[in-house]
């Protein structure tokens, strides 16, 4: 019966311990200022988890980048940068690339027709290809060609096509 009297006293004990913590406001906002620890913590793994993951796409995204910048060819060829404000149109310097690709191809057939004996077709070709260097001089784009650039690109033309008739075997 004592061991009874014990629990019920220690029963009664923590209830009114309980009601007076109900009833406190102190001790109230003390409970209330833990909770909401409790909760920051929660949100703050939440906000650490998502961190993460962000962290990990932005890995990836560069990586992806890295990986992009490497499969595209740095080097520059020939004078075009693209820097210049000339070459934002794509058109801005078409004569000078067809000017370029004509001089490639005249020294190709001046090399072919001077192996096959075509003294003169060789000739021709040397001449068109001087004038065509004169002309494009350090020129990038087509307005810093001269007015006879488009005169020189033809007359090229049609040495280049002559020499395709005669030289070029299928």
């Amino acid at each position: 019966m004592a061991i009874r009297a014990g629990r019920s006293a220690l029963h009664l004990l923590a209830l009114a311990f309980l009601l007076i913590l109900a009833a406190s406001p102190c001790l109230q906002a003390r409970v209330d200022h833990r909770k909401q620890k409790l909760r920051g913590r929660i949100g703050v793994r939440k906000k650490m988890e998502v961190m993460q993951q962000d962290d990990e796409a932005l890995v990836k995204l560069e990586n992806a980048g890295i990986e992009r910048s490497k499969a595209v060819d740095s080097a520059v060829l020939g004078k075009y940068s693209i820097w210049r404000r000339e070459n934002e149109n794509e058109k801005a310097d078409s004569r000078v690339r067809l000017m370029r690709d004509q001089m490639i191809m005249a020294r190709i057939y001046s090399v072919l027709a001077k192996s096959r004996d075509k003294l003169d077709l060789y000739q021709e070709l040397l001449a068109r290809l001087k004038k065509s260097q004169r002309s494009l001089g350090e020129a990038t784009a087509d307005a810093e060609l001269p007015k006879s650039a488009l005169d020189r690109i033809k007359a090229m033309g049609q040495v280049l096509s002559k020499s395709r008739d005669l030289l070029y075997d299928c």
